[in-house]
């Protein structure tokens, strides 16, 4: 508490108020004495003390510095200043900093940094054969087309064998008569010579008689009639296997004349049995299992040929062919052995795939997937026979009937590349709209996807874009 100051009036007759006060340092204002009014004598009450005392005390208790105790004791009173508010804008300028530096390597980690992951569950039809079809060569509506891949070989081996008697024998086979010169039927005797480009003759074995040709407005129609060939001379020359690049038999007596193109023959079958020499004696089981075991090795490497040539967009099953062989041939000059010798043909019977699908599969479920790709497991694995083999003949190209029966299913096919390209740069949620429009091979509703940081976007660079395609 300040001291009370006494209003005690000295020997010098000076009052308190004569008494100078040193004006504090401060940035307020000094205590200023009440000004005398003119024309009126001053008078010096108590109560005026009292009132000039508490306004002292008063300022000194506020500023902590220009107190009457200082004044009397003759201490400095200490300088009072402004808070500073530097402190706080320091802390802002910190936080902010932080906040942009923080927003800066956010947007570096979701440019430089950021991955997009998908899930993608393709559209799946499975569908259940057990059925028989009927095949055609000639494409028609609603005909289901087979096509023929023809492919030939031989394979020869050596077994024991024992020199016999010497003979002489012509080769003989069957021949397919055709006549397009004219309407009418031509009739040709036996023993007309006919002749191929080696220049070798042979003959027919009966008469025959060689319907006209029919017409179907600008289409001409052959009429054809079968025979029997003989050659002319004996010998291993005159064999011929039809699946050999061989010409036309023309008839010999029409040479120079119009007849000669329009009337001719064609192989049916192999000309065999021609042979001049020692018959080799084979015994007739060896000779049969022989025979059974080059047919056998033809036929497996035939298949595998066949198999790999087999064009894209094509199905071969297995048990989809037909082969035919030549008789088998001996020969040999050593006396306790021969060497036999089989030429055989393989009939390749091929499908078209998207064919074939949209008949065991059913045209709805195919034309569900629109017009995107889709795959077909299963379909190469049905168990496939040809239900009229003895009647099936690939030189003729009739009708073939087939049985299909198992399992397969459509799958959709999920083009990865392109699905990243489209994805590349978009929102998750712009997302969804890339994947709707691939509905038609991709289950929707069960595809799923992620960024990653997550409020990123899906980077522009495809290789940080993944997708996983789930497989059954």
């Amino acid at each position: 508490m300040p001291r009370r100051v006494q209003d005690i009036v000295p020997n010098t007759h000076r009052s308190i108020r004569d008494i100078p006060v040193e004006r504090p340092i401060s940035v307020t204002a000094p205590i200023q004495p009440p000004k005398k009014k003119t024309g009126r004598p001053v008078s010096l009450r108590l109560e005026d003390t009292d009132r000039d005392e508490k306004v002292l005390t008063a300022q000194a208790s506020r500023k902590k510095s220009a107190t009457i105790d200082s004044v009397e004791e003759g201490k400095q009173p200490k300088q009072v200043r402004p808070r500073k508010r530097s402190g706080t804008r320091t802390f802002l300028l910190i936080i902010m900093g932080i906040v942009v530096i923080v927003a800066i390597a956010g947007y570096i980690a979701s440019v430089y940094f950021s991955r997009a992951s998908f899930t993608i569950v393709p559209k799946v039809v499975p569908f259940t054969v057990d059925s028989t079809y009927i095949s055609q060569s000639v494409p028609g509506k609603g005909v289901l087309v087979y096509e023929i891949a023809t492919m030939k070989g031989d394979s020869s081996v050596t077994v024991p064998a024992a020199d016999g008697s010497k003979i002489s024998t012509s080769a003989k086979g069957k021949v397919t008569l055709y006549n397009s010169f004219s309407a009418q039927s031509q009739r040709l005797i036996a023993g007309t010579r006919l002749s191929n480009d080696t220049g070798r003759i042979y003959r027919l074995a009966s008469s025959v008689v060689i319907p006209g040709y029919t017409a179907s407005g600008s289409r001409t129609t052959p009429g054809t009639v079968s025979a029997m060939i003989t050659a002319d001379q004996p010998g291993q020359s005159y064999n011929v296997v039809k699946t050999d690049p061989v010409s036309d038999l023309n008839i010999v007596a029409y040479k120079g004349s119009a007849k000669y193109d329009s009337i001719y023959a064609r192989l049916a079958t192999d000309v065999t049995g021609g042979f001049v020499g020692v018959k080799k004696t084979i015994n007739p089981g060896l000779l049969a299992s022989t025979t059974a075991d080059l047919q056998s090795r033809i036929v497996t490497e035939l298949l595998a040929k066949l198999k790999s040539s087999v064009p894209a967009g094509y199905v071969m099953y297995p048990k989809a062919y037909v082969s035919s062989f030549s008789a088998p041939v001996i020969g040999g000059t050593d006396a306790k052995s021969a060497t036999v010798t089989l030429q055989g043909t393989v009939y390749g019977i091929l499908f078209k795939r998207s064919d074939l699908v949209s008949r065991v599969a059913g045209e709805e479920a195919v034309s569900s997937f629109g017009n995107f790709e889709y795959e077909t497991p299963g379909l190469e694995s049905l168990d496939f026979s040809i239900a009229n083999a003895k009647d099936f003949s690939p030189e003729k190209k009739n009708t073939l009937i087939i049985k299909l029966k198992g399992d397969a299913m459509l799958v959709g096919s999920i083009p990865v590349d392109q699905i990243k390209q489209k994805l590349a740069g978009l929102s998750l949620t712009e997302t969804s709209t890339v994947l709707h429009s691939y509905k038609p091979i991709i289950e929707f509703e069960k595809s799923s996807g992620s960024v990653t940081p997550p409020w990123s976007h899906v980077p522009g660079d495809a290789d940080r874009i993944t997708i996983e395609v789930l497989t059954k």
